[in-house]
């Protein structure tokens, strides 16, 4: 996947247009775009905020170029949304799942403490 970023930052440095690229090109893209967001979950549950950053930084740059290839052609526009579905589904539910979690610890807290007042008050 790095490698992908490499060549992904050398072209966005050119005035080269992607659409004359190989379609190839893009599904490579999306590999590597996917690569970044497993990584990216990985990184949040370990709480590495620095990695974090660089890789939300990277997965920016990959979802960049396929949405500039997706102005043109259905191929791009159908990997972006693929992409956007997949962090959806690794990233933002486990922030959910962290939220809910951190939820229910905090309902809990709530019964278990009205619960010793309860059992004090007798």
């Amino acid at each position: 996947a790095r490698e992908i970023l490499d060549l992904i930052y050398k072209l966005s440095a050119t005035s080269f247009d992607v659409i004359y690229l190989d379609h190839a090109c893009s599904f490579g893209w999306f590999l590597a775009g996917a690569t970044v967001t497993r990584f990216l979950r990985v990184k949040m549950d370990a709480q590495d905020r620095e990695e974090v950053s660089t890789l939300t930084q990277e997965l920016a740059t990959v979802k960049y170029m396929l949405t500039k290839l997706g102005e043109r052609t259905p191929m791009g526009l159908r990997q972006i949304t693929l992409l956007e579905e997949l962090y959806d589904q690794l990233v933002m539910e486990r922030d959910q799942a962290v939220s809910e979690a951190h939820g229910a610890t905090t309902q809990y807290s709530r019964h278990g403490s009205a619960s010793s007042s309860l059992s004090t008050g007798n």
